[in-house]
C-alpha cells in the first residue's frame, strides 16, 4: 500500500521530499496546511505522519524510515493538530426603539423590504435577533417556537448549511449557505428546487433558498449570485397596530459587511413612531440557536444560544433575555418542548 494511502491531502511526496536543511544546527521546515485548506479548520483534531530519510548534497545514507531491507519495519513520527472549539453562538436580540432592528416599510396592504417612497407608506421595525457567521460550523438549527400560524403554537425548524462548490476542480465552500425548513409539505410552490440539495439533519426537509455572498463561481455557474434575504412566509404573524391587521412574515438576512445573519421575526417592535409593547394576550418565544458538525467533524462546537421573552414577576412586564446552553442542556430543552413544559423563568442573575 501507498504510505499515504487515504489521507485527506500529501503536503510532500517521496518523490517530491522537503528538506529540514543541516539537522546538526537543528534544521526545520514549515507545513503550511493553510496551502491545502478548503475550508478554515479542515484539518483540526487530525494527525501528521511523516516518514524520513537521512541524506546529504552527494548521497542518500537511509532508507525511508517506514522501510527496512525487508520492506516490514513501519515507523513513522506522527504529530497531533490541536482540536478546534468553536465559539459559542454570540445571539443578540434588538432592543425596542433602537437602530438594532430590521425596517420594513407597508403600503396598501404589502410589505416591502426596501422604502418605495409612497407617500403614506408606515415604517414597520421588526424584532431581530443576530449573530456572526461562523465558517469552521458545518451548520446552523434555529428552532422558533411560539408564533401562532395555520397551527397554534407550532414549532419550527430551519438549517442552513454550508455549500461547497467545485472551483478549479477543489471541492470548497464557496461563502452561501442552503436554507432549508423541516415540516414544510414537499409539494408546497414555496420550496425551492431540492433535487440537488438534501439536508444532511433532516432529509425530509425543504430546501427553500441559498444565503451569503459567494466569494467564487463554482463550475457551470456563469457569475457570482449573492442573496442576502430569504422569505419564510410559512412563519407569519398577525401585526395588529396595521390596518386589517396585515401578516408579517419571518426571513433570514445575511449582513455582509459584518458576516452576521440576522433572523427577522414576524412581530413589530415599532410601527411609525410607536413602540410596541406585548400585550397580556402575547405568548412566550423561544428562538434556538445551535452550530453543528456533521459527522466526522474533529472538533467541539460552543455552547448553543438561546433567546426567551417571559414575563418578568411580581410586575407581569415582558422580557426579552438570551442564556447559553450546553448539548445536554439543548437535549433538555427539546424534550421540554416536545412535552409542552411551560417557558422557563428568568435565571438567576440575569
Amino acid at each position: 500500500d501507498e504510505w499515504d494511502e487515504g489521507a485527506d491531502v500529501t503536503l510532500y511526496s517521496v518523490e517530491s521530499p522537503c528538506n529540514l536543511g543541516n539537522a546538526s544546527e537543528g534544521g526545520e521546515v514549515p507545513l503550511r496546511l493553510t496551502d491545502f485548506e478548503r475550508y478554515p479548520g479542515e484539518f483540526a483534531g487530525k494527525w501528521i505522519k511523516i516518514a524520513l530519510q537521512a541524506r546529504s548534497d552527494t548521497r542518500i545514507d537511509s532508507l525511508w524510515s517506514d522501510k527496512d531491507a525487508t520492506g516490514e519495519t513501519v515507523n513513522y513520527v506522527w504529530i497531533h493538530i490541536p482540536e478546534i472549539i468553536l465559539p459559542d453562538v454570540d445571539l443578540t436580540v434588538s432592543v425596542p426603539d433602537s437602530e438594532e432592528g430590521v425596517a420594513r416599510y407597508f403600503y396598501d396592504g404589502r410589505i416591502y423590504n426596501d422604502s418605495q417612497d409612497f407617500e403614506h407608506e408606515v415604517k414597520v421595525i421588526s424584532k431581530t435577533l443576530k449573530f456572526t457567521e461562523n465558517r469552521n460550523a458545518d451548520g446552523y438549527h434555529i428552532t422558533i417556537a411560539g408564533y401562532a400560524a395555520d397551527d397554534n403554537g407550532k414549532v419550527y425548524d430551519i438549517y442552513m448549511e454550508c455549500h461547497f462548490g467545485n472551483v478549479e476542480d477543489k471541492l470548497i465552500f464557496d461563502g452561501t449557505w442552503d436554507v432549508f425548513l423541516a415540516g414544510t409539505d414537499p409539494d408546497s410552490a414555496l420550496a425551492g428546487d431540492s433535487d440537488d440539495n438534501i439536508c444532511s439533519m433532516d432529509e425530509t426537509a425543504i430546501w427553500i433558498g441559498r444565503i451569503g455572498s459567494p466569494f467564487a463561481a463554482g463550475e457551470g455557474e456563469d457569475n457570482i449570485v449573492e442573496n442576502l434575504i430569504i422569505e419564510i412566509p410559512q412563519i407569519s404573524a398577525e401585526c395588529k397596530g396595521l390596518p386589517g391587521n396585515c401578516k408579517i412574515t419571518a426571513q433570514l438576512r445575511y449582513v455582509k459587511d459584518t458576516g452576521s445573519f440576522l433572523i427577522v421575526l414576524p412581530e413589530a417592535e415599532q410601527i411609525g413612531e410607536t413602540v410596541i409593547t406585548p400585550d397580556d394576550d402575547s405568548s412566550g418565544i423561544e428562538v434556538l440557536v445551535s452550530m453543528y458538525l456533521k459527522d466526522g467533524a474533529m472538533y467541539r462546537a460552543g455552547y448553543s444560544a438561546l433567546a426567551l421573552r417571559v414575563k418578568e414577576q411580581p410586575d407581569g412586564v415582558w422580557k426579552d433575555f438570551v442564556k447559553f446552553l450546553d448539548a445536554e442542556e439543548v437535549k433538555k430543552w427539546y424534550e421540554d418542548l416536545e412535552s409542552d413544559e411551560a417557558l422557563p423563568d428568568e435565571p438567576d442573575g440575569e
